[in-house]
């Protein structure tokens, strides 16, 4: 263990004899650095007594724009990697020399306020540190795990927060057991790098709003006098709805683009306050029909905006993009058309169209949020993150924010944030439908449920919240029903909520009219094409599926589980074995992920993959984790015992595939022949045989009959093998039984003398054998009764 550790100790012990060479000394008795009382005599060079051990001028590079060609590039792992350890020391106690060097000529330049040549080498010479104490901790972990057989890093072990999530966790240590020191380790909620980071950058985002605000408060207070106060401004206000606006707000038509338009004539305030009524109760469609009459009497801007407004919001986006586009052609439409269009664009599917003509907007918030769901939806990681840098901590910036977590599948940071902004903003009702979906996404019904209630209060008719406390109840009797409450919404032209609406009412019904809605909504509504595609396997229209399934954009863990679904159904069904190799992989994708690693979808899908690659001890190891949360499920019993039929678990297959119900499953060649063997085997050859004979109109019976003879012969249940193998000579004349039947009825006179057959399946055996036409077959017959009668005689004198 000491030895292993060689390199890095050599290389620590470099930097602590650094410590005591002369230029530490120097440094030390450095008479030119200045306090900050003193004047800074700028003609007076850097470095006094330490100037002897700077860097030259000739070697700044200050006329070199390329930075990869000035002095001081990084070494890289890669020609590290090629060093022996001890020109990796070497190395080592140049940079440190360097790096000294680099931060005491920063020191001297800054005392005098002049910058310093080429900063950057001190930072390539720290990556080239870092990079050198990586591969010490390389060639350490590879030593140790040839050694040791464990790595340099420290033991990890799986641990679960209180809120039951479960992470991996280095072990550290600690000097004394907590049972002395009184101290218990809380664990933490895992949290992923990119979350952590986020949080830490919001956490400095408030502090900095803090510190600017009390040092604001801090100048305003030191100014402020009577003549100030009388001319101080009120604070800003934020009103959520019309009805918080002052009345003099009210009475006019309140816009960005002409604040200060006089106050409309009397008529005018009626019809804006129809207007009004229509916003505050969501009457879109009532609102636009307003508005459209008013166009055609007087086409004013103010109404052209408005109509385009309502049609947005009412999701009629190619309308709102026509009216959109027909204002930009006149003279004074406002530049923020552009970006409202691309707005409109974007709803509609057209992301290369709407991202050209955000570009060319000036910058600001709305146009930087549009970009960054744009290059989220492109898959662009870079300028995502770009565009990230730029949001504000406005509520629209932090809205958008949410949404783009939320549509990775990172639910905890939006939860956190519409928490936040619900304590700030208790106005703003609709965070909780945001936040409600958050739970509902991580299966907490409940709290979704308490959330959408919060809105459903003040908006009873809302088509997402109760579409959403409908998905949370598991009835899918109790969640048409609580559906039908939007059923004016299905049966209208209003566009938003129409379609989803229809895809759950059919989900709930349990596909039922799945073919005349579903197919229609492909392309709008995103779950529409994965429960087609389930919709289709349930009726083993495997083609169908397939078609469907082609264009799943493989994110969730439910991609793949339904691509794995359909390529073995159609590797299995056509016997095509490149078919199955690859719905193994994404049975294996779906249960490495972290989303269903430990569920039980998870293991079902890993038990898929083993069984798929014929590795059934594998596959029986993850069906046995779960048997007791699917004791009633004719799917898993089906699959559980064909894995221990492999595994040669005779008795517990023959359980599994008895509790099988589903016809689907028991009119199947794979079931029965399954079934009647699992019994054999497992000394329950009389079930077998009165399977079969209550299924002998089944088109597999003959197979079932050939099993059960050749079976109940390996097994020595002589007398089923004889009776099956009789059965056979007359339902298979073109093969000859003969002798398999000769065999068997012999095998019950051998049982008969180890006393282990009765008389009774002796005379059976025998009266099976007279029946047969075959000279062999009635000297066989006369031979064992003759053996038997004598048998009897000397055992009864």
């Amino acid at each position: 263990m000491l030895r292993s550790l060689l390199l890095k100790r050599s290389v620590l012990r470099v930097g602590r004899c650094f410590e005591s060479t002369a230029i530490t000394k120097t440094k030390k008795e450095d008479k030119d650095v200045l306090s900050e009382d003193k004047p800074i005599n700028p003609d007076a060079l850097p470095g006094g007594p330490l100037a002897e051990f700077f860097d030259r001028e000739e070697n700044f590079g200050k006329m070199e724009l390329r930075p990869k060609q000035r002095p001081g590039r990084s070494w890289t792992l890669e020609e590290l990697r090629l060093k022996g350890n001890a020109d990796l020391h070497k190395l080592w106690y140049v940079c440190l020399k360097e790096r000294n060097m680099l931060l005491t000529m920063e020191h001297a330049y800054k005392i005098r306020n002049r910058a310093l040549p080429n900063p950057e080498r001190v930072d390539r010479v720290n990556e080239t540190m870092e990079n050198i104490e990586k591969i010490v901790h390389e060639r350490n972990d590879a030593y140790l795990k040839l050694e040791t057989g464990e790595g340099a890093d420290p033991p990890e072990r799986t641990v679960t927060s209180f809120v039951g999530f479960t992470y991996k966790k280095q072990a550290t240590e600690h000097i004394l057991p907590h049972t002395v020191t009184g101290e218990i380790e809380y664990e933490q909620p895992y949290l992923s790098e990119e979350a952590r980071i986020t949080q830490k950058l919001w956490a400095e985002k408030q502090h900095l709003k803090e510190y600017h605000k009390a040092d604001h408060e801090e100048f305003k207070n030191r100014l402020r006098n009577d003549d100030f106060t009388k001319f101080l401004r009120g604070s800003r206000k934020t009103f959520n709805c019309v009805e918080q606006l002052p009345k003099y707000f009210k009475d006019q038509l309140f816009s960005r683009l002409r604040p200060g338009r006089k106050p409309a004539s009397k008529p005018k305030v009626e019809k804006i306050k129809e207007l009004d009524e229509f916003l505050e109760n969501r009457d879109y469609v009532g609102a636009i029909t307003l508005l459209e009459h008013k166009q055609k009497v007087e086409n004013e801007l103010q109404t052209i905006l408005w109509l385009a407004y309502c049609a947005y919001h009412a999701g009629e986006y190619q309308k709102s993009a026509a009216v959109y586009e027909g204002l930009l052609k006149q003279k004074d439409a406002p530049t923020d058309v552009n970006l409202y269009l691309s707005c409109s664009f974007m709803m509609l599917g057209m992301n290369e169209e709407a991202r050209k003509l955000a570009e060319k907007q000036p910058k600001s918030e709305l146009q930087n949020r549009i970009l960054l769901h744009l290059a989220n939806k492109s898959g662009d990681s870079k300028k995502t993150m770009y565009h990230h840098s730029l949001l504000t901590t406005s509520v629209e910036d932090q809205m958008s924010y949410a949404a783009i977590n939320f549509s990775r599948g990172h639910y905890a940071e939006p939860m956190m944030t519409y928490k936040q902004l619900i304590q700030e903003h208790p106005t703003f009702l609709a965070l909780n439908v945001y936040l409600g979906l958050c739970y509902y996404k991580l299966e907490y019904f409940d709290e979704a449920i308490q959330c959408s209630n919060a809105y459903l209060e003040k908006y009873p008719d809302s088509p997402t919240a109760i579409n959403l406390q409908a998905s949370c109840l598991f009835s899918s009797k109790a969640a048409e029903q609580h559906l039908r409450k939007l059923k004016h919404v299905a049966e209208s032209e209003l566009n938003f909520a129409k379609d989803l609406v229809l895809h759950n009412s059919v989900v709930f019904r349990n596909g039922e009219s799945a073919l005349q809605v579903l197919p229609s909504l492909v392309d709008v509504v995103p779950e529409a094409r994965r429960n087609l595609t389930v919709y289709y396997l349930k009726k083993l229209d495997v083609d169908a599926a397939f078609g469907v399934a082609n264009g799943l954009s493989l994110k969730t863990p439910t991609d793949y589980l339904l691509k794995a679904l359909v390529y073995v159904m159609l590797g299995y069904e056509r016997r095509q074995q490149p078919n199955i190799e690859r719905a193994a992989q994404y049975f294996k994708a779906v249960g490495e992920s972290k989303e269903e690693e430990n569920t039980i979808i998870g293991r079902l899908s890993m038990a898929a993959f083993y069984f798929s690659n014929r590795e059934y001890q594998q596959a029986l190891t993850y069906y046995n984790s779960i048997v007791q949360f699917n004791n009633d499920d004719d799917s898993f019993n089906f699959n559980y015992g064909q894995t221990n039929l492999f595994t040669e678990n005779y008795e517990i297959a023959a359980g599994a595939l008895g509790k099988v119900k589903d016809d689907r499953y028991t009119n199947t060649s794979v079931y029965q022949l399954g079934f009647c063997r699992a019994l054999i085997r497992s000394k329950q050859a009389s079930k077998a045989w009165s399977f079969y004979s209550a299924n002998q109109q089944s088109p597999h019976a003959l197979q079932v009959l050939k099993l059960i003879a050749n079976d109940c012969y390996q097994m020595e249940e002589f007398l089923y093998s004889a009776t099956a193998f009789d059965a056979l000579s007359h339902k298979d004349t073109r093969t000859d039984y003969t002798a398999a039947k000769q065999g068997a009825c012999m095998g019950v006179l051998k049982l008969f003398t180890t006393r282990r057959a009765d008389k009774d399946q002796l005379s059976t055996a025998l009266h099976i054998l007279e029946k047969d036409s075959s000279p062999r077959s009635a000297n066989l017959v006369a031979t064992a009764r003759k053996w038997a009668n004598e048998a009897t005689l000397l055992s009864n004198p």
